[in-house]
């Protein structure tokens, strides 16, 4: 019989003596024996860290993450007012909360907005942890928790200033909630209660960072209300009601805190809409393929390669099957509550994405949770019957992921829209001379973000017709010394399909330069209203070359003379040279020259053997074809500008530029018949 309290006190005894005689344990024993898994958790924890923070700013911020910044850096009456709560299409207003309050301590950057998003990243995996642990054991715990640690979902968004790493947190520890609540049913006292007030205070919180989040709060009650039920032999009167009033009671607290969320919604106006005119509608089963795509490689099922979206994803989505039939082999419970959680959610979700075309995988991101602890109850059963064969299995999942997120942060492809690299292009290459136009009137913010160079940006006149924008180029045109013309365009066709902005822009200028930052998603096309010069710019180096046929090169420029052959970010894998020149008449032109079709200058990168490595791309119509020599005014000096394409495996070394004058795509030589091309500027490659 166990020793009382009242027997183990006794006169004499030390105080080790009479924790023994009670039965309590010492604590130098539980230091000297500390629980090796909450040892490997905090493990986790710090690597996750590292993981999230490390490459924090290496991706520029994207669009969205701009206007988080714009919303609240301001005061908070205005922020409320203009980003949070506007009179149209109001966002949920938690994270926007933390985001202001965040930011006046820590002030406005890149790293500053996603450090907030690292942090909520960080939580989710120690969540995650108790949530798998306390819900399927402690190795399908760590397991879980080693998952998302290396998940490239869950590390993009945990590296994003948005809302969803702390949509993810709070879906996780409402999880956590709800999974102690229905380990501490049937004790009395007041520990369920505590546990569903908590579930109840998560979801309100939930609903509040993203509306989505309701759907998530529905599905968990409903499995709740499932996973609650007694049983055969405890089915009574005060046990149900036990059970269930807490639930009942937390789940009409939270519906209740809920309602101002459709009140707003209502009153925003009648343009607010949870239809995405961009998207389509998709059936369940294109859904279900592409939440199983991002959860494993962040990568849409139709962007995945002709048989890989098989064999990457299909391997994952049998592992969280075995993982669901391991749940029902442990208890009912469990697998009650795994089932429910990764059905009723899509069943909830379902028509929205079958009707109103408003399927993201971010939006029903806390989806996420389920599949990594049935990856994690899957793994930890085969780690529990063949140990090596287990933690092998484990291994070649977070390689699995590893090299989905070194992907991530190396191919440009799938990374975020690059507007760095836009502003940062634009603050090199513009003059106060120089007009930046853009398209969408919200890419004006998030180029402004990283551009402060002399130029001013002019965006697309509101009111004015998109498929008649000749009256906003007069008006930008105005006054007459623009020099360079930049159109700034991404997200345009979403919003305007078939504009006529580009069309327009090559019907009256000729054609200076581009660059596609991001395998295209962002587009900087130059032209030059004013190509006939009165004399040589000071940046031009002068020379003096004249062609047969009545041309005279008197001067170029090139942008870059020493440069590596290989780029990643605006036309990969290729990097680009920019040369202009400027010709002039020297005499009477011949009939060829006269023809605007004919005549064109071609630039070659050359070794010393006079091996090309690298050309000019044609891009029409060049000066040649819009302003045909025949017609340029005596002494006017006129301006052509190339993108020389380099081959990615030039070697490292000395190179030449040499630039040839062609009628037809044949060589016109120079008046003094020395040669039929002429050597340029010196370009150095690097390794």
């Amino acid at each position: 019989m166990a020793t009382s309290r009242r027997s183990a006190w006794q006169p004499g005894l030390s105080k080790l003596e009479r924790r023994n005689a009670r039965g309590d344990s010492d604590p130098r024993d539980a230091v000297k024996h500390l629980n090796h898994p909450v040892i490997a958790a905090l493990v986790l924890v710090a690597v996750a860290f590292a993981a999230r923070t490390l490459s924090l700013t290496q991706q520029s911020l994207w669009l969205d993450e701009v206007y988080s910044i714009w919303f609240v850096n301001r005061p908070f009456d205005e922020a409320w007012r203009v980003g949070i709560f506007p009179d149209q299409n109001p966002h949920a207003p938690l994270y926007y909360l933390v985001l202001w309050g965040w930011l006046q301590v820590a002030g406005a950057s890149d790293f500053t907005v996603r450090y907030l998003s690292a942090l909520f990243g960080v939580a989710t995996v120690a969540i995650v942890w108790r949530a798998a642990r306390a819900w399927m054991g402690v190795r399908a715990g760590l397991i879980g928790a080693l998952l998302l640690v290396c998940s490239p979902f869950a590390i993009h968004f945990a590296q994003e200033g948005r809302m969803y790493a702390l949509y993810l947190m709070l879906a996780a520890l409402s999880l956590l909630c709800m999974m102690r609540a229905l380990k501490a049913d049937g004790r009395r006292g007041r520990g369920p209660w505590r546990y569903w007030l908590g579930m109840a205070a998560t979801s309100v919180a939930l609903a509040y960072s993203h509306f989505f989040g309701v759907f998530w709060i529905a599905a968990l009650y409903g499995v709740a209300l499932a996973a609650a039920w007694p049983g055969r032999a405890g089915i009574s009167l005060p046990v149900l009601a036990r059970r269930y009033a807490p639930i009942v009671a937390t789940g009409a607290l939270a519906a209740l805190a809920c309602v101002p969320i459709p009140i707003s919604l209502m009153g925003s106006g009648r343009t607010y809409s949870l239809q995405d005119v961009t998207a389509p509608a998709m059936p369940v089963d294109a859904v279900l393929r592409d939440l199983m795509a991002e959860y494993a490689t962040r990568t849409r099922w139709a962007d995945l390669p002709e048989g890989w979206a098989v064999a990457l994803t299909v391997p994952l989505a049998a592992l969280m099957l075995a993982g669901l039939a391991l749940a029902w082999r442990k208890d009912w419970r469990a697998g009650l509550t795994m089932t429910g959680l990764l059905t009723l959610p899509v069943l909830i979700y379902a028509p929205f994405w079958q009707t109103a075309g408003v399927f993201q995988p971010r939006y029903a991101i806390p989806l996420f949770l389920p599949c990594v602890i049935g990856w994690a109850v899957a793994l930890a059963g085969a780690a529990r019957r063949w140990r090596q064969a287990g933690l092998l299995l484990a291994a070649a999942v977070v390689v699995y992921f590893g090299v989905a997120h070194l992907r991530d942060l190396t191919r440009p492809e799938f990374q975020r829209e690059d507007w760095r690299f836009a502003g940062d292009y634009l603050n090199r290459m513009t003059t106060a001379s120089d007009r930046i136009v853009v398209f969408v009137d919200y890419i004006e913010p998030v180029l402004r973000w990283y551009y402060d160079g002399p130029a001013p940006i002019v965006p697309y006149a509101a009111g004015l017709d998109v498929y008649q924008p000749e009256p906003f180029f007069d008006q930008v045109q105005s006054p007459p010394d623009v020099r360079t013309l930049w159109l700034v365009l991404s997200h345009d066709l979403a919003a305007a399909p078939a504009h006529r902005l580009l069309d327009v822009a090559y019907a009256r200028y000729p054609w200076a330069r581009a660059q596609y930052p991001t395998n295209g998603s962002i587009r900087i096309l130059a032209f030059t209203p004013r190509w006939r010069l009165d004399a040589l710019p000071p940046t031009a180096a002068p020379m003096t070359r004249r062609f047969a046929g009545g041309l005279e090169l008197v001067g170029y420029h090139v942008d870059m003379t020493r440069l590596s052959p290989r780029e990643r970010v605006s036309h990969p894998p290729s990097n680009w040279i920019h040369v202009i020149t400027y010709w002039r008449r020297w005499g009477p032109l011949d009939s060829g020259s006269a023809d605007s079709m004919s005549i064109h200058p071609r630039i070659r990168l050359v070794d010393e053997a006079y091996g090309e490595w690298g050309g000019d791309l044609p891009r029409l119509p060049d000066v040649f074809d819009f302003d045909p020599p025949a017609g340029w005014p005596e002494g006017a000096i006129i301006e052509a500008h190339a993108d020389v394409n380099l081959n990615p495996i030039t070697p490292a070394g000395m190179y030449r530029l040499t630039l040839a004058l062609t009628r037809d795509g044949q060589r016109l030589p120079l008046q003094d018949g020395s040669a039929d091309f002429v050597l340029l500027s010196l370009v150095e490659i690097t390794p």
